[in-house]
């Protein structure tokens, strides 16, 4: 699934695919974003430079990720997409 801005990883190694998509199209480790919500996105969210979490993940997660979310929509209106 994919939207506008964005690409949704439903496999595993998400930290990978991350990395390999930087390196691909040269974009800068600081400017990557991760929106997740369970344990198989936590390595991604761990190598994204802004991580946010959404508010449906398991109380641990919420514990690790500071940076919690009920909608990407409104994170994507402040950035400017």
């Amino acid at each position: 699934m994919t939207g506008e801005h964005w690409l949704d990883f439903t496999a595993t190694g998400k930290d990978k695919g991350l990395h390999l998509l930087c390196a691909h199209f040269g974009i800068p480790q600081e400017n990557t974003y991760a929106f997740c919500d369970s344990y198989n996105d936590a390595p991604m969210l761990r190598a994204a430079a802004h991580p946010y979490l959404m508010n449906i993940a398991p109380a641990d997660l919420k514990a690790e990720f500071a940076t919690q979310i009920d909608n990407v929509a409104g994170v994507l209106k402040t950035l400017g997409h």
